[in-house]
Order: C-alpha cells, then sequence, then structure tokens
C-alpha cells in the first residue's frame, strides 16, 4: 500500500484523475486519453511564447533527464501551440539548507544563488535523433549539458524578461 504523503505530492492528483476517471471514460467512449502535467506556460499577451519542464538538482551532471512522457507532451504542445518548449534545470547552492534557514524570502535566496542549465526542446526533433535511455523500467531523453545553456540567475532573469517583453529569443524552433 502506497504511503499517505503518495497520495499527497504535487501528482497526487494526476494518478487520482487517470486512475479513477480517465480509466474509465477511455473504456466507456474507447478513445486515446493522455494527461499533460506542464510545469509552466509563458502567455505574453495573447500568444504563448514558451513552455516550461522545471528540474531542481543538487549539481551539475554531464547529462540530463528528461522522462520520455514529458518529452513527447512538451513537443506536442509546442506543436500545438507553435511555441518553444524548455527543459529548465535549476542547480541549486551546495549551501542550500543554509540559505533557506538565514532568509527572511528563501525561495527568492534560493533562486538568486542557483545556477540553470536550459535546453530548447526541439518540438520538430525525429525519432532516433536523440538518445532514450532505460533507468529502472523508466524511459528517459538524454540531455548533455554541453548543449544546454548555463546561467547565473541574473542571465536565467534576462533570458526570461527578453521572452517576456516579446524580444525573439533566437532558437531553432522558430521555422
Amino acid at each position: 500500500m502506497r504511503e499517505l504523503r503518495c497520495y499527497l505530492c504535487p501528482q497526487g492528483y494526476l494518478h487520482s484523475l487517470r486512475d479513477n476517471v480517465l480509466e474509465e471514460l477511455r473504456n466507456y467512449f474507447n478513445v486515446k486519453l493522455a494527461i499533460y502535467d506542464i510545469d509552466a506556460i509563458v502567455e505574453v499577451g495573447n500568444r504563448v511564447r514558451a513552455i516550461f519542464e522545471w528540474k531542481m538538482k543538487k549539481q551539475h551532471y554531464g547529462e540530463y533527464y528528461l522522462q520520455s512522457f514529458e518529452y513527447v507532451a512538451l513537443k506536442k504542445l509546442g506543436k500545438s501551440l507553435k511555441t518553444t518548449p524548455f527543459l529548465i534545470n535549476q542547480i541549486l547552492p551546495d549551501d542550500a539548507e543554509l540559505i533557506v534557514e538565514a532568509s527572511s524570502n528563501p525561495e527568492k535566496a534560493l533562486y538568486q544563488n542557483s545556477e540553470f542549465v536550459v535546453f530548447e526542446i526541439d518540438r520538430f526533433e525525429r525519432k532516433g535523433e536523440r538518445e532514450f535511455r532505460k533507468v529502472h523500467g523508466v524511459n528517459y531523453v538524454i540531455y548533455p549539458e554541453e548543449e544546454g545553456q548555463v546561467m547565473s540567475w541574473k542571465e536565467f532573469r534576462s533570458w526570461i524578461g527578453r521572452m517576456i517583453l516579446d524580444r525573439q529569443v533566437v532558437t531553432s524552433a522558430t521555422r
């Protein structure tokens, strides 16, 4: 039996929706259904400018993993909304616990002391163009760190600001 915290986790509602509602609807109506849990969608004016999947890490890794179902969802939504999906990895500072304890605004302090590794997800990428790897029975898409942009908090804030101010983020996905 799952622990109570499993039911109360941020994704608990997705499991509930899938197991208790969508499964019955799919069987009853005989249609394909999917649930997409996207971390953020940025809309400026009446245009969606970006879609983000956000991960927090305690250190830099040589490569970053994105679950394949998240990858597929980001690509599909990017195509449908004609916008660029991104994988954002927030790298927490080594002294994150001390920063949280010492700050009157711990969330802001953590962001200001973090680094960010940002990957553009090519919504037109074809099967086989990116490495997939199975780890403990879960399929992941692999993003080598050298393909991403490593940014300080100020650089990251400026990058998002340019996007919000409707200055075109130069990407290959603007095809």
